[in-house]
């Protein structure tokens, strides 16, 4: 069982994520839905995709822990630095 002050820590992060959620959350989805890379590109989010995929699997292999969301996401970033967006 989690001292009382770890519950507090989990409490504080599920708190702040959820209030960043829904108050950045649509700017967020905006900006990476739309304006890094066209979202009608399959080309593009094929590309985001498979790598987002490929560092997920291998960190998974290598028993690293690593966030999806924050994988998809570096991997829309780096198509859209690619492309030079």
């Amino acid at each position: 069982m989690p001292s009382a002050n770890l519950q507090i820590v989990y409490l504080l992060i599920t708190l702040f994520t959820t209030l960043g959620a829904f108050i950045g959350g649509s700017k967020v989805a905006y900006t990476v839905g739309g304006t890094i890379i066209p979202v009608h590109n399959m080309e593009y989010l094929s590309i985001a995709l498979f790598s987002s995929a490929l560092a997920v699997t291998f960190a998974s292999l290598k028993a690293l822990p690593i966030s999806t969301t924050q994988s998809v996401i570096g991997a829309i970033i780096g198509v859209g630095i690619a492309r030079g967006s």
